[in-house]
């Protein structure tokens, strides 16, 4: 009989399904529960060999328990704390068997979480058995709830490397001549900022071209500008002329808890410019080796990273690319199966008890 597996989810995207895929050598039924598509960041999906995928608005909060009491599964994860009836879900469970929570909150210090860690520091903790974070800035939020090291998990977040490690291989190690951003049209994405940055550039480096990919509320806002291409969302599998035609990628967030996006260009050896707001830069970025790393909502430093990048020189070039490779190999689709199934391993030793 197979093993079940949970996730109740709330914005599904192509790097997570890649990661569950991941899985489809291992004898296990997986059933994802998922929110609407994001209109902004429509991604494509259909069901796989051994994976389900279900509508949130198919259940109510009785329906998803009395559900789930029935598949009888051995793991179940849930992203965040948002939706009541998914924490009603872990009130039922988390006695049981082991439930993990799938968070990528920054620890930020800020009078809100420091509030709902006095009012009651373990009110999530009492629901799940294990945290499982994108990285070292979520941690660091997963011990100040109470979680020990040793029920944390790193590396939740994975772009599909074998996509992106395959445009790496098809690259040129010269400049293009072109920037990249990949995003959604949001204010504090620091689109602005770019536009702005970049306008201000163009008249001294008038061969080069930002490229665009996103949709969002600011898309008829955007800067028009003759050598700013606005190309609007492109699925993953699509946006190998896109990468192979670029120089940098750049990610000029206010806020930005992780970014994928970030892990798939390092992957594809695009060098970087990034915030520090920006969660995976302490993975993927290592500011002067294959990139800068700028503080946020700084137009200067912006400028000046923008203005480095242009001045890289092919051997440099070469090498900054070869390092944003090497980085984004730390994280991986392979890596991320092989943290669920020890996770599994926990919940049948905790079942057996």
């Amino acid at each position: 009989m197979k093993k079940k597996v949970v996730f109740l989810y709330t914005e599904l995207a192509a790097y997570f399904i890649s990661c569950v895929k991941e899985l489809s050598h291992v004898n296990l039924e997986i059933h994802i529960v998922r929110y609407p598509v994001n209109a902004e960041a429509p991604f494509e999906f259909k069901d796989f060999a051994g994976i389900t995928l279900h509508e949130r608005k198919s259940f109510d909060g009785g329906t998803l328990s009395n559900w789930i009491e029935k598949l009888d599964p051995c793991l179940v994860l849930v992203s965040g704390w948002i939706d009541k009836d998914y924490l009603k879900v872990c009130d039922s469970l988390h006695r049981r068997i082991p439930v993990v929570l799938l968070m990528d909150n920054q620890w930020k210090g800020t009078w809100k979480q420091r509030l709902a860690l006095l009012l009651d520091p373990y009110k999530l903790k009492k629901r799940f058995s294990h945290v499982w974070v994108p990285g070292n800035p979520q941690k660091n939020y997963a011990i100040r709830m109470g979680f020990s090291e040793e029920n944390i998990r790193t590396g939740f977040y994975s772009a599909d490397t074998d996509l992106f490690n395959g445009y790496f291989q098809k690259r040129r190690f010269d400049s293009t001549y072109k920037l990249l951003y990949i995003g959604r049209y949001l204010k504090f994405k620091g689109i602005f900022d770019l536009w702005r940055a970049f306008e201000e550039l163009s008249p001294e480096f008038p061969q080069w071209e930002l490229i665009c990919i996103g949709n969002g509320e600011e898309w008829a806002n955007r800067l028009i500008h003759p050598k700013i291409n606005h190309v609007g969302f492109v699925q993953p599998e699509n946006l190998e002329e896109y990468i192979l035609n670029a120089s940098f990628f750049v990610i000029p967030s206010e806020i930005e808890p992780w970014g994928v996006v970030m892990h798939e260009m390092a992957a594809a050896g695009l060098p970087i410019i990034a915030t520090t707001e920006v969660g995976a830069s302490t993975a993927f970025l290592e500011d002067g080796k294959n990139g800068f790393l700028i503080p946020a909502k700084n137009q200067n430093a912006l400028i000046n990273a923008l203005r480095a990048a242009m001045k890289v020189k092919d051997d440099e070039y070469q090498k900054m690319s070869r390092h944003s490779h090497e980085l984004a190999s730390k994280i991986s689709p392979a890596k991320w199966s092989n943290t669920l199934l020890n996770l599994m391993e926990d919940s049948l030793l905790s079942k057996n008890d």
